[in-house]
């Protein structure tokens, strides 16, 4: 039980950020609370039917048709209903049979549609032969054909991509054979009908992998790439990882895969009987070492515990040999890390928020934002931390320049270091030298809404800073009209505001990792209906790689899929991303379904997917 209420706790509201914060950010972000993390809902593709859930054949909006109907207990209406197993069985002996959705208030542009069969151990009543065709106001065109589709199961969905797609009030299923042995078609049963739109992923993933063990919660949170084309993720796990077993209530863990998605060594991290959390990976590419960042609740490492929950990292070679971890906490208060970062020294930075005076500072606010500096060796060089009385100030990014400046950020309720904010939540970046003398503090908020959320930082190779994370309302030269969107803010190193970028659809977006390189930054979350049509709205969680150029403009977007199982769609979600040299993506987090041709084993796993260069 005490696993569970810390999920809930750990997953609320961008919340690793703000674990204690009565009220934090008003709307939750894409992060699951515990029920939904140990447990699987109903789930869609990129967004749901764009068709409305139908009542009857023209309620509430809209007109069911079909080429005829076995009797008035299945009209064609209960293809688009909310229950299931209701179905549409087609006239009998009637070819071909057709089941039809018109728009009344203007053409959609459909890219996607699935089909789930419902009729029990029936299953020769399923579709085998048909055409997906859209009205052009005089007649019937083909934009997708299909055959020979067989061996059904009994509830199961299948989804089809459109060939052709277009823009049409009026799109029509039509069948010309069933799975019966007879000619032509006997009867056809559809219990759901969906007509999706979501455009097309842009990057075709190379592969897809996926990690778990029976009845657990495994969960990647970060995740670094080296020059070799290798992966490092880091997250949680309640039942171990990669054939290392569990150690304590929830652990660490650290698993390598080579560019092909082989998995080359992992290591689990943890304290017996209390709970441990990964949440941070940095990759050194000059020392060839890993870092892993979290929190724990123990003595992890063998490490004496400075109090009762303590930000930890821990340093590996790239071949998975331990090197040392270190804990940094205080007694009688809370020590949260997440984010790790490295500068060409190999000195390492965590960062995190603490409820008390850390390392000889002296706390100002409810909860203050930390960061703190170890050498090579893990020798701590200094603690640096930041709040404002009355204020609840987290952090969840960290970063360095080519110069051992870094760069703190993260979110607050109160303005840092002299600066304005709304009566809300505002993002803060604050930029340190490498003594740790302040340089300066910087705050953005929302013009109208209720509050920004930061989740993931970045730099690229011209020494831009970049911010991302999530916002339910507008940000400086936005206007979002209060929808939940991703964010993605670019600062010169001075600590110039460049431009805020927000991107999603109606049904929400989390902008929760940011990378960039020579050609671009890129911006992964996950996200409900499809982030480029703004009026979209879905109830399910799809990852998608967005790619911005240094100007703010927006280049490409790539949508994956969600996953399935028991017959329905179930979320994915994106908290990692990496490139490698060669322009390879990768997108890591977790599943609580079949996914990418792989089958859930717990009740969440980790995904590891690989895109290929644009």
């Amino acid at each position: 039980m005490e696993v569970i209420q810390t999920l809930k706790r750990l997953f609320l509201a961008g919340a690793v950020v703000a674990l204690s914060l009565p009220g934090c950010q008003g709307e939750a972000s894409s992060e699951p609370g515990g029920e939904e993390l140990l447990n699987t809902s109903a789930q869609a593709l990129c967004g749901s039917s764009v068709a409305p859930v139908m009542t009857g054949n023209t309620t509430p909006t809209g007109i069911v048709s079909r080429s005829g109907v076995f009797s008035s207990s299945y009209e064609a209406w209960q293809a688009f209903d909310s229950s299931f197993p209701t179905m549409w069985l087609s006239q009998e002996n009637q070819t071909p049979a057709w089941l039809a959705y018109e728009w009344t208030d203007g053409p959609q542009v459909v890219h996607r549609y699935a089909i789930q069969y419902s009729n029990g151990s029936i299953t020769t009543r399923a579709p085998k032969d048909w055409t997906f065709e859209g009205w052009n106001g005089s007649a019937w065109l083909v934009l997708d054909t299909r055959s020979n589709q067989i061996n059904w199961g009994g509830a199961e969905r299948r989804e089809f991509q459109v060939t052709s797609p277009g823009s049409y009030r009026k799109y029509r299923l039509n069948i010309s054979d069933d799975n019966d042995t007879r000619a032509g078609v006997v009867v056809i049963s559809i219990g759901r009908l969906e007509l999706l739109s979501c455009a097309p992923t842009t990057t075709s993933p190379l592969w897809t992998k996926t990690q778990g063990s029976n009845n657990g919660y495994s969960e990647t949170r970060a995740l670094a790439a080296d020059g070799n084309g290798r992966t490092y993720a880091v997250g949680m796990s309640t039942v171990g990882i990669e054939g290392n077993a569990a150690v304590g209530t929830l652990d660490t863990f650290l698993s390598v895969s080579d560019a092909s998605g082989v998995t080359q060594w992992s290591r689990v991290l943890g304290v017996p009987g209390v709970m441990t959390a990964g949440m941070g990976v940095a990759f050194n590419r000059v020392s060839n070492t890993v870092y892993v960042s979290g929190w724990a609740d123990g003595a992890l490492g063998g490490v004496p515990m400075p109090g009762p929950r303590n930000a930890f990292v821990t340093k590996y070679s790239a071949a998975g040999v331990y090197q040392w971890t270190r804990l940094v906490g205080v007694a009688g208060g809370s020590t949260y890390g997440y984010t790790v970062a490295t500068d060409a020294s190999d000195n390492s930075f965590i960062m995190g928020d603490v409820d008390a005076g850390l390392d000889g500072n002296v706390r100002a606010g409810m909860s203050d934002v930390f960061v703190t500096k170890f050498d090579a060796a893990g020798n701590k060089l200094w603690t640096r931390q930041t709040g404002l009385a009355g204020a609840s100030t987290t952090g969840k990014g960290v970063v360095t320049d080519s110069a051992g400046n870094v760069y703190v950020s993260g979110t607050t309720n109160g303005a840092l270091d002299g600066n304005s904010t709304a009566t809300g939540w505002s993002v803060f970046v604050i930029k340190y030298d490498a003594a740790g003398v302040k340089q300066w503090t910087r705050q953005f908020y929302v013009s109208a809404g209720s509050g920004v959320t930061l989740l993931a930082s970045t730099m690229d190779p011209a020494g831009n800073l970049y911010l991302s994370g999530y916002s339910n309302g507008d940000l400086p030269g936005n206007s979002v009209g209060g929808r939940t969107t991703a964010f993605l803010a670019q600062y010169t190193s001075a600590g110039v505001l460049q431009w805020v970028r927000q991107l999603g659809s109606n049904g929400g977006a989390y902008g929760n990792a940011v990378v960039a390189n020579s050609s671009g930054v890129f911006l992964a979350g996950d996200a409900k209906g499809d982030v480029t049509v703004p009026s979209s709205t879905g109830t399910e969680q799809h990852s998608f790689l967005a790619r911005f150029d240094a100007a703010g403009v927006l280049q490409w977007v790539s949508q994956q899929d969600t996953a399935f199982r028991n017959g329905s769609a179930v979320g994915v979600r994106c908290y990692g991303a990496a490139i490698d040299p060669n322009g390879n993506y990768y997108l890591a987090g977790s599943t609580m379904g079949n996914y990418g041709g792989n089958t859930l084993k717990g009740s969440t796993d980790t995904v590891l997917v690989k895109l290929s260069p644009q």
